[in-house]
């Protein structure tokens, strides 16, 4: 009875780490390598470089934390790119400045998007507010707002 309300307890606080985690490749080598010992907000609540992770797992496997060298791997990867150190805000970009290509790579734009407001600037003179960037004809709006926090004018 004790083994199976362990294994219980284990299932669910699996689950659970597992709901606080952002999806991605290894996300399920964190859950079931990680959750053994430490709850999601150990992870969640810090970011750190690719060294940095590297140190935080192999700290954790000189404490026991079980797992191939592959799947350490796994870990620093998928920390790494879900938890990157706090400082490194992305840049803001001022859509009345940018080329198509700055505005493509800075904010994941695509092309098309990018160059529609550059076309739409040319013509139109600079852009003055989120919302009127976001009636260019055409542009994927929705995404526009996601990228709103990242825009200067």
């Amino acid at each position: 009875m004790l083994q199976r309300s362990l294994l219980f307890f284990l299932l669910v606080s699996a689950v659970a780490y597992s709901e606080q985690l952002p999806d991605g490749p290894g996300k399920e080598i964190v859950v079931r390598v990680c959750s053994k010992c430490h709850g999601a907000e150990i992870v969640v609540g810090h970011g750190n470089s690719e060294d940095g992770w590297t140190q935080v797992v192999l700290n954790m496997a000189e404490r026991g934390a079980q797992a191939s060298d592959e799947e350490f791997g796994a870990i620093v990867q998928y920390l790494t790119k879900n938890f990157p150190p706090k400082s490194a805000a992305p840049a803001k970009v001022n859509v009345n400045k940018a080329s198509a290509d700055e505005l493509k790579s800075a904010l994941d734009l695509s092309a098309k998007d990018a160059d529609l407001i550059v076309a739409f600037r040319t013509k139109n003179g600079d852009f003055k507010s989120i919302e009127q960037l976001e009636k260019v004809p055409d542009i994927d709006a929705a995404k526009i707002e996601a990228k709103k926090d990242r825009l200067t004018f």
